[in-house]
């Protein structure tokens, strides 16, 4: 009896194996099929074309092979081991069947968001890739626009001297090209370290002295950590002809301009002399440079125009490499 008593437990532990085995075969057969029918339906029937159509046929092939293989498999097994007739009773058949279902249905919910979530991803690349080519195209143009503007400002300048003094004028000229070397040789690049331009714009400033017969003057007070900051070439000659373009300057109404920089930003300002009319300027002076820079800072180039007072505040950004706003 004690013997009959231990037999019968291992008798049972074998239908468990078998239906561990049966269970798990089950699993990893319809999976690796439903991922073989999802993938050749992507060439054939794609989920972008017809969705409901694709998953009503996926499911379907799906859910026919499954009742296959169990219905296939419950008769092979019988085959080779009859005895496990009485085991596999009609539920158990019914509960690999519903086992097989399952899969399906898991394997292909699965297998469908992953499909669309790949889709989302390449999308997304896509189009992200796609706004950065636009913001750099965009940033060509405007680095573009401010040269014609630069030479379009100096052009009426020099147009103002060549019949009030033909020799200051070709003074002018002379210095216009030094001026036109610096933008060539700088032309390629985003940024220039704050000394630089610096340095560009002390000879800019002689020959505006000149110009003005002493009625214009510029301050410059920067900080020792600003110096080694970078800035967008030309940016100090485009604030300094656009105080020109709209303020009063003669031997009774002399104009100064300030330029502070600290370690984060540079300002360029004056008190207001404001013109009648303007009419050498096409508005656009500032407008490409505010545009230019959030290109590359999330911190903004900010107008002051107040209490007779215009200035105009530009961040310096640092001297390594700086990623772009939204790159």
């Amino acid at each position: 009896a004690f013997v009959r008593e231990l037999a019968l437990p291992e008798v049972q532990w074998g239908y468990h194996l078998y239906d561990f085995t049966a269970t798990t075969g089950l699993m990893i057969v319809v999976w690796r099929f439903v991922e073989w029918v999802h993938a050749w339906l992507n060439h054939y029937l794609p989920l972008e074309r017809s969705l409901w159509l694709r998953i009503v046929v996926q499911l379907l092939i799906s859910k026919l092979f499954a009742l296959a293989i169990v219905t296939g498999g419950v008769g092979v097994f019988l085959d080779l081991i009859p005895h496990l007739g009485e085991h596999l009773n009609r539920a158990a058949h019914f509960l690999l069947l519903m086992v097989g279902f399952f899969i399906v249905i898991t394997a292909n919910v699965i297998l469908i968001a992953e499909y669309f979530l790949a889709r989302w991803k390449e999308n997304a690349l896509r189009a992200a890739r796609l706004e950065k080519e636009k913001s750099q195209v965009q940033y060509d143009n405007l680095k573009n626009q401010l040269n014609p503007h630069f030479l379009f400002n100096s052009l009426s300048s020099l147009d103002s001297l060549i019949d009030d003094n033909p020799t200051l004028a070709r003074q002018f000229l002379r210095q216009l090209a030094k001026v036109f070397r610096y933008v060539l040789q700088n032309k390629e690049k985003e940024l220039v370290p704050l000394q630089t331009e610096l340095a560009f714009i002390d000879q800019y400033i002689l020959l505006l002295q000149t110009r003005f017969n002493g009625a214009f003057t510029v301050t410059c007070t920067i900080a020792d950590e600003a110096a080694e900051q970078t800035i967008v070439p030309v940016t100090l000659q485009i604030l300094l002809e656009n105080a020109i373009k709209h303020n009063i300057i003669d031997s009774s109404h002399p104009l100064t301009v300030t330029i502070t920089a600290t370690a984060h930003s540079l300002t360029v300002a004056n008190l207001i002399q404001r013109k009648g009319q303007v009419s050498t300027t096409n508005g656009q002076g500032l407008a490409s440079l505010q545009l230019l820079y959030s290109f590359l800072t999330k911190q903004p180039v900010t107008v002051d125009d107040h209490n007779g007072l215009f200035a105009v505040r530009v961040p310096l950004l640092p001297a390594i490499a700086y990623p772009r706003a939204g790159s």
